[in-house]
């Protein structure tokens, strides 16, 4: 048992010696390595983020998403340099990441450029290629302009008819009669009261959807979201401060081998299987 405590504390004596012998080297090389870590990361182009919120369905994200609205952003993005149309396709989607919040009820668009100018105009312009797309066009269009006439018409008679009776109302005796007059006048009411809304519904699908929609304009960033220069020269004087310890283990192990007639013929053995002399 003793000699077991013994081994165990000349083996920890013997690692101390090895890290103290090459103190040096284990803070230096990180520190250098972090230093050029950092260097480096100034190299990087930056990256900025702009953000918007939009009191949009989850089934809109699919329609924003689709081709048509993504080649009209890009038609209008001269900074996407990528010779084919489906490579630029897929810069721009990589730019963009377009998600319907549950918790909040609502759509996020977040777009990514080496500006900010850059990210903000592209954000903006999701926005507004989306409002022309959600416009409708063509049979639907017709349909609804047609269902404008129909009610346009459906107000203006039940209008003249409420001008003929409003007058005499007042003038309309108790009993079966009376009674049916004046239900027919509240119906009418009734009924102009439901066509002026849906008369409002209608001309409201043939514009753009109104700023409400926008709980948050696309915002304009100050700082860039990458690269993180420190987090980049932590992580590299870690992974070098690690991989020197490493080394300088390695190192003292083979020359501990040296010593060893027998480990040092196994070692000469492993050198002249993997090819070195």
């Amino acid at each position: 048992m003793q000699s077991s405590d013994q081994d165990y504390e000349i083996s920890i004596l013997d690692i101390l010696v090895v890290l103290a012998e090459n103190l040096r080297l284990i803070i230096l090389v990180p520190l250098v390595i972090g230093l050029i870590a950092l260097g480096v990361s100034y190299l990087i182009p930056p990256t900025y983020q702009s953000t918007s919120w939009l009191a949009l369905g989850e089934g809109v994200v699919t329609g924003m998403t689709s081709q048509e609205v993504m080649q009209k952003v890009l038609e209008k993005t001269d900074w996407i340099k990528v010779p084919n149309r489906e490579g630029a396709l897929k810069k721009l989607s990589m730019k963009l990441q377009i998600t319907f919040n549950k918790k909040d009820n609502c759509l996020s668009i977040t777009s990514e450029a080496a500006t900010p100018q850059k990210a903000f105009d592209l954000n903006g312009l999701v926005i507004n290629e989306y409002k022309k797309y959600s416009l409708p066009r063509g049979n639907a269009l017709d349909s609804i302009n047609q269902n404008i006439r129909t009610t346009s018409e459906a107000i203006d008679y039940i209008q003249n008819a409420l001008k003929k009776i409003g007058p005499n109302i007042d003038k309309v005796t108790p009993g079966t009669e009376g009674d049916n007059v004046v239900r027919a006048y509240t119906a009418l009411v009734t009924n102009l009261t439901t066509q002026k809304a849906s008369l409002f519904a209608l001309q409201q699908s043939l514009k753009q959807f109104s700023s409400e929609v926008i709980i948050q304009a696309p915002t304009l960033p100050e700082k860039p979201i990458k690269p993180k220069k420190a987090k980049i020269a932590i992580m590299a004087a870690l992974a070098s401060g690690f991989l020197t310890i490493l080394y300088v283990f390695i190192r003292a192990a083979f020359r501990n081998l040296k010593g060893d007639s027998e480990s040092s013929e196994k070692l000469a053995r492993i050198r002249r299987g993997i090819g070195l002399k």
